[in-house]
C-alpha cells in the first residue's frame, strides 16, 4: 500500500507504474479543490492498494477493516483501475486506487462492481 498525500509522496512512486498518471490527476483535484492551505491528515488522500492488502484489515481505517467491508461512498472504473472513495465526514474522504487485476476476485469485485456509479 502507498500513500500519497504529496507531491512528494507522488514522485517516490515509479513513474513507470501504470497508474502514476490517474494518482497524479486525483492529487491535484484534491489540493485543488481545498481552500487555503492544504492538510491531506484534514482534507484527504490517495492510496494505492496492492496485492498484499486486499486480505487483511487496514490499520489506516479506524477501526481496521478490509476493503471488501468498507461502505463505498462511490466506485469507477478509470484506466484498468477501481477509483473507490470512502468519505469519513464532510470535509475528509480516502481515494483508494485498486488496480483491475485478476487478483482482485471474490466479494472484493462484488463489492466494487455493485458500487460502480453508472
Amino acid at each position: 500500500m502507498y500513500l500519497i498525500k504529496s507531491a512528494a509522496d507522488l514522485e517516490k512512486l515509479d513513474h513507470n507504474n501504470p497508474y502514476h498518471p490517474l494518482i497524479k490527476q486525483l492529487l491535484q483535484r484534491i489540493i485543488q479543490s481545498n481552500v487555503g492551505a492544504f492538510d491531506p491528515d484534514i482534507e484527504g488522500y490517495v492510496i494505492l492498494i496492492e496485492r498484499e492488502d486486499v486480505d487483511r484489515p487496514l490499520a489506516i481505517l479506524q477501526p481496521p477493516q478490509k476493503l471488501q467491508k468498507i461502505k463505498w461512498a462511490g466506485v469507477t472504473l478509470e484506466n484498468r483501475a477501481f477509483h473507490a472513495v470512502k468519505i469519513n465526514n464532510n470535509s475528509f474522504a480516502l481515494s483508494f486506487i485498486i488496480p483491475d487485476a485478476a487478483w482482485v476476485k471474490g466479494e472484493l469485485r462484488q463489492v466494487l462492481e455493485d458500487n460502480i456509479d453508472p
